[in-house]
């Protein structure tokens, strides 16, 4: 295995160049979003758009996490006075202008899957943009870009269509880049150069599984990992995949880097890989599960992990909120409703469901790998798993274990008394 390593930092930079050169790295025929950092305020950035090419403008708001709790953008049409965003306001304008807030990770850390905008003064300052809370969709433009400055050094990314997942993009005067055989990751945070060298063996390792079991395009990709330290007693480790990028938690004690660390970020690091590397289109449950399960799956293939996710289920299911609501139910009212009290259960109790399926496929002799791909393409009715699927399942493990799982975990139940 070769791991080229590039430790890049604003004396360096060749990439984008330095900001004298910032007009180099501005692809001429996409539309840009430039994102100028605050030179006496790096909590504050100015985003401008060149619209002097478009016929007219009309903008929509950030996909985000919560519908209920969007961004109030006053968005400025030329030196016009700014605006609050109007979804229906068809415009002409050269340039339009918004501006957004970096705010500083809470004492302890900050949750990374609250999905904030971040500014962290660490040895270097390091910049987290997250589409939902920054970037207005300008309709019918799907040729577009993202880049950051901040006056010394800048960073462009494409901007993902509305068909592709949000973007989520780091920023920093110093970060690593390393390059493997099918995919190069540039990680942002302060973690030592031990500890990161030891990380990125295991990812490799991650990514060579994952892409082996689920189906994905073949381009090489280019991945931003921030990692975001939390302390371990504020009891939130999270994570979030965007498009080309994730940002994952891991716990500290007191600061300090530990085995626990090591051992989330990898867990956590492959739950996102997974929604990054799949071309799968599933419900969410499937979409959640599948990745929480395989994250259990590979870690504990490393040594890393020693626990499976029924010991999950078992410890902690019964203090999540609908515990004895099957999956199908609870994919229902999430994708109705959108109540976020459901999507517990997709990470415990579906992980577990897809841990119960692969240990009655291994006393066959077989493995869940080799019927990952076969979701592929296929039709869901409802939110439950296709009938094809099921019938290939049901044959492989036999009916009565098939429909004793079934039972348990997708139907509403009263309790869970599958395979440890």
């Amino acid at each position: 295995m070769n791991i080229h390593i590039l430790k890049v930092t604003s004396v360096i930079i060749i990439i984008c160049g330095l900001f004298i050169y910032y007009k180099s790295c501005v692809q001429p025929d996409i539309l840009t979003y430039n994102v100028q950092v605050d030179r006496n305020n790096p909590y504050q950035a100015k985003i401008s758009v060149d619209t002097s090419s478009l016929k007219e403008i009309k903008l929509l708001q950030p996909r985000t996490i919560n519908q209920n709790e969007k961004t109030k953008f006053m968005i400025a049409c030329d030196k016009q006075r700014a605006t609050p965003l109007n979804e229906e306001l068809i415009v002409r304008c050269d340039q339009i202008s918004w501006n957004i807030d970096f705010k500083a990770p809470l004492i302890n850390g900050e949750d990374a899957s609250q999905q904030n905008n971040l500014f962290i003064d660490q040895p270097e300052p390091l910049w987290l943009l997250q589409e939902g809370i920054s970037l207005p969709r300008i309709i019918n433009q799907n040729e577009m870009q993202v880049c950051i400055n901040d006056g010394r050094v800048s960073r462009c990314k494409p901007f993902p269509t509305a068909q592709q997942p949000p973007l989520i993009m780091g920023f920093s005067h110093q970060n690593t880049e390393y390059e493997f055989e099918n995919f190069k990751i540039i990680m942002f945070g302060d973690i030592e150069p031990k500890h990161a060298q030891n990380l990125l063996q295991k990812y490799n390792i991650i990514v060579s599984y994952l892409i082996s079991v689920f189906p994905h395009d073949n381009r090489k990709k280019v991945w931003d990992l921030i990692c975001l330290p939390i302390e371990r007693s504020s009891g939130a480790v999270g994570g979030a995949a965007g498009y080309n990028g994730f940002v994952a938690n891991y716990p500290v004690e007191s600061g300090v880097f530990t085995k626990q660390s090591e051992e989330w970020l990898l867990r956590i690091s492959a739950h996102e890989i997974i929604h990054v590397v799949t071309s799968l289109n599933n419900p969410i449950w499937i979409e959640e599960s599948l990745a929480e399960y395989y994250a259990f799956k590979i870690t504990e293939k490393l040594g890393v992990v020693n626990i499976n996710p029924y010991y999950i289920l078992d410890k902690h299911g019964s203090k999540i909120p609908h515990a004895n609501r099957g999956l199908y139910y609870a994919e229902k009212q999430f994708k109705e409703s959108k109540d976020m009290s459901f999507y517990p259960l997709f990470y415990i109790k579906g992980a577990a469901f897809w841990h119960a399926i692969d240990l009655a496929l291994q006393d066959k002799e077989g493995s869940l790998d080799d019927y990952i791909r076969e979701l592929e393409g296929l039709n869901y009715d409802d939110g439950k798993l296709p009938e094809k699927f099921e019938i290939m399942l049901r044959q492989a493990v036999t009916a009565p274990v098939w429909d004793k799982i079934k039972e348990v975990y997708l139907l509403d139940s009263s309790s869970v008394t599958q395979n440890k």
